[in-house]
């Protein structure tokens, strides 16, 4: 007997044997048969084998990457390729990625905590339950918690008619606060709001 290989229809260069291990690259799927031919010539077709190639799992966050110390902050972990469900691990890093531990959030939205001001990094981990040939792990995301500003508290002055009176600066507790103020009694000559 002689072997040819076919795949999609076409001969499959160099598949003679009576065995055969497939190559094929990129995803899709591949009909896979083999035509015998015994010595009379005569040629019987095996029946066709279908393999299917998927493509990996990919895994990335969408979201906004700051938040209001006590705000709202939500993360969404996208995910293409392979097939079955998907299991979501959230995962946490104080150290700029270095070391990672899972947050406990098993679905596919992730509530950032921001009780806590400063710097953080999540990332996800899916784990595919179908066809795949990797549990894709998302790039790692920066997430910076603002603090809650507060106004220093300004004492109150009192000044003559007519005195030069010196200028009063604001400050608070968080670098780059801009501040709102307000004047209840504009007769004195002072507008009576601003922003500085």
């Amino acid at each position: 007997y002689t072997y040819q290989w076919r795949l999609n229809g076409s001969n499959i260069p160099g598949a003679t044997g009576n065995t055969y291990t497939p190559t094929i690259t990129g995803t899709g799927t591949f009909n896979i048969n083999c035509v015998v031919t015994d010595a009379c010539g005569t040629s019987s077709s095996t029946v066709s084998k279908t393999i299917t190639v998927i493509p990996d799992a990919t895994a990335n966050i969408t979201g906004a990457t700051s938040v209001c110390q006590n705000g709202s902050l939500t993360l969404t972990a996208n995910t293409t390729g392979g097939t079955g469900t998907f299991t979501y691990d959230w995962q946490k890093s104080l150290d700029g990625g270095a070391t990672w531990t899972s947050t406990g959030s098993t679905n596919s939205t992730f509530s950032v905590p921001s009780s806590v001001a400063g710097t953080f990094y999540y990332r996800v981990k899916v784990k595919v339950s179908g066809a795949a040939c990797n549990d894709p792990i998302s790039a790692p995301v920066t997430i910076t918690v603002y603090p809650t500003p507060t106004v220093n508290a300004i004492a109150n002055q009192i000044y003559c008619n007519n005195q030069t009176v010196p200028q009063t600066s604001l400050t608070g507790t968080v670098t780059g606060t801009t501040f709102t103020w307000t004047n209840s009694n504009t007769g004195i000559g002072l507008a009576s709001g601003g922003t500085g």
